[in-house]
């Protein structure tokens, strides 16, 4: 534990090696990341499911970050011996940041001492921990941790590397528009209107999944079958048979947050027919878009269906007085044509400004790459989809771990 002064306020950052040892602090972490607007994936629990699966052969570091012996802010961090031949460097990384797609990590710190906590323990990884890179992301750019993290705040010997990984889409709900399709541009506003008209005449009804005798575990899996049905006609396996254990890792964090109140699993309903799915999360004053399914009967091939279904649940986060829905990572034509805005996200690399360090560490960024064209971008996200379908692969686990 080292202290720091920051003004008048003394920080100290405390090394824990298991959730175990936190579960004291299980609400007070809640609480931090609701009022810092931090993201559920850096929520306990969603960290804790998290290393359960993905923890195996990795060493856990989580600082609780202490402003006068209160509790003000948490980073939890785990560190990686990523052998990449000849490079093998140690990676320390925020808990969620590989094994997946990619999320926002905006840390659960106190505004007030987040950049001093986040100074504070990039230099125990770096000197306690012998990290040879500290990667910390993505996080958003006008994240509270990345204020004058410059390379002379975070220590003269180290080396400070700055790279955006993407733009968040993002729905801003302040407003609390009644009618969310009044706040959309005119053209749009009149597709959808049609397609909603149609739908009720259908019959269709919408709801979230709920209530007493509720079987989360049967909801899942139905959702769960839909997603993948719909993904393997475009002869894709669907999230949860791309990526490794993401049935059992998105099941285990069902069933947990469906008994904290914050699952949001929203689906329309024609008779006794589910014809959409949209999986997503509460938490502070968002919810957290996660996925989608969708009936591929005919009778829905008329109408954007996918578009009246994120519509649905946009005016459901409304109605319970949120005040922004996260679409994820990445640019997409359909989400800002209902009305996503998009900003930037950042990933800050931290290295020791040594030539051997920095040699190896240059290394393996290039060595991933290259795997990452040949492999993610070349084989599998055009080659394999062209060979029969016996080629047809989950993503390989070795590269969903090495992300750099």
């Amino acid at each position: 534990m080292i202290p720091l002064q920051s003004s008048t306020t003394k920080i100290e950052c405390r090394l824990y090696t298991s959730f175990s040892d936190l579960e004291a602090h299980r609400a007070a972490w809640d609480e931090i990341a609701a009022s810092a607007g931090a993201p559920i994936y850096m929520t306990f629990d969603w960290c804790r499911i998290w290393w359960e699966f993905y923890g195996r052969g990795r060493e856990l570091a989580i600082f609780g970050v202490m402003a006068d012996d209160t509790l003000a802010g948490v980073l939890p961090i785990y560190i990686d011996g990523s052998s990449f031949w000849p490079f093998k460097v140690r990676i320390a990384r925020l808990v969620g940041a590989t094994d997946g797609p990619t999320k926002v990590l905006d840390p659960p710190l106190r505004r007030d001492i987040a950049a001093t906590a986040l100074r504070l323990v990039v230099a125990r990884l770096l000197r306690e921990r012998s990290c040879d890179l500290v990667s910390l992301g993505p996080v958003s750019a006008t994240s509270p941790s990345l204020e004058g993290l410059t390379a002379n705040q975070a220590g003269e010997s180290n080396r400070v590397r700055l790279r955006q990984t993407g733009v968040l889409a993002y729905y801003d709900l302040s407003g609390r528009p009644e009618d969310y399709l009044a706040t959309l541009g005119r053209s749009e506003q009149k597709h959808r209107r049609y397609d909603i008209r149609y739908l009720d005449r259908q019959g269709a009804e919408e709801a979230l999944v709920g209530g007493a005798g509720t079987d989360i575990e049967l909801e899942f899996h139905a959702f769960a079958r839909m997603h993948t049905t719909d993904w393997n006609v475009l002869g894709r396996p669907g999230h949860f048979y791309a990526w490794p254990r993401a049935y059992e890792f998105h099941l285990a964090l069902t069933k947990c947050f469906f008994r904290l109140d914050r699952l949001r699993l929203h689906k329309i309903r024609v008779g006794q027919d589910v014809i959409s799915y949209d999986y997503a999360y509460a938490f502070g004053p968002a919810f957290f878009w996660e996925l989608r399914a969708r009936s591929l009967d005919k009778r829905w091939a008329k109408i954007s269906l996918g578009s009246c279904a994120l519509i649905f649940l946009l005016r459901h986060a409304v109605r319970e007085r949120a005040a922004c829905l996260y679409a994820g990572i990445g640019s997409q034509e359909y989400k800002t044509r209902l009305g996503a805005k998009e900003r930037p996200v950042v990933t800050i690399d931290i290295s020791p400004d040594d030539r051997l360090t920095g040699a190896f560490v240059g290394g393996y960024r290039l060595a991933y790459r290259v795997l990452e064209t040949l492999y993610f971008k070349l084989w599998y996200m055009r080659i394999q989809l062209r060979l029969p379908k016996y080629f047809h692969r989950p993503i390989w686990k070795f590269w969903s771990k090495i992300s750099i």
